[in-house]
């Protein structure tokens, strides 16, 4: 083939290299759901100002490889895409990583999804939240504080919940089956007082 035209998603096998191709901007959705980075931050300001309006939540999920021998992130986008709601919107936000815009989903509400998400896909994911208006008041804040979270989620291979932006990232995440894990001393004192009522 000496000339080809290529769309977005689609893969180029040049000899041992596989390229894919991936559009990072886009005015509109993509027929597979994807938007790009900066049409995500955009319906993310504009999903702010009607959470604002109508007191609403809205959260941010960023999906992270947990490795680099984990699949491929182009292997996983098609197979997100049907796990999310319609008004839902996912970004390709670096290689590697996917930024999840969830309207109208606290940050606990969001951890289900997150959960439901990561665990369609074994050992190959973690997960950061940041919630408005918990997290941030505005698109860049949510998405540094999801972004920043994704830390914590490498360190326990789990779920990264971020709050109360400027106060400290994690408040409490969760390993996959390990139970949560605290870094606040309110959360910890929590998670002992559940410990002990579920034991008596």
């Amino acid at each position: 083939v000496t000339r080809a035209v290529l769309v977005d998603g689609d893969e180029v096998h040049l000899g041992a290299v596989v390229v894919g191709v991936r559009l990072l901007d886009s005015s509109g959705p993509r027929a597979s759901g994807i938007v790009g980075h900066d049409r995500f931050v955009s319906m993310l300001e504009e999903e702010l100002e009607r959470a604002r309006h109508f007191d609403r939540a809205a959260s941010v999920v960023m999906l992270e490889l947990a490795s680099r021998q984990s699949s491929s992130i182009a292997t996983i986008l098609p197979r997100l895409q049907p796990l999310l709601r319609p008004v839902d919107r996912a970004a390709l936000f670096a290689q590697g990583t996917v930024e999840v815009l969830l309207p109208e989903l606290s940050g606990e509400r969001a951890a289900d999804v997150a959960r439901t998400l990561i665990g369609s896909f074994p050992g190959a994911l973690v997960a950061a939240i940041a919630s408005f208006p918990e997290s941030g008041t505005n698109a860049d804040e949510l998405v540094e504080e999801s972004r920043r979270a994704l830390v914590d989620a490498h360190r326990t291979k789990g779920i990264a919940i971020a709050r109360a932006a400027g106060t400290g990232r994690l408040v409490a995440s969760t390993t996959q089956g390990q139970g949560p894990v605290a870094e606040s001393p309110a959360m910890r004192a929590l998670f002992a007082t559940i410990e002990r009522v579920a034991r008596s």
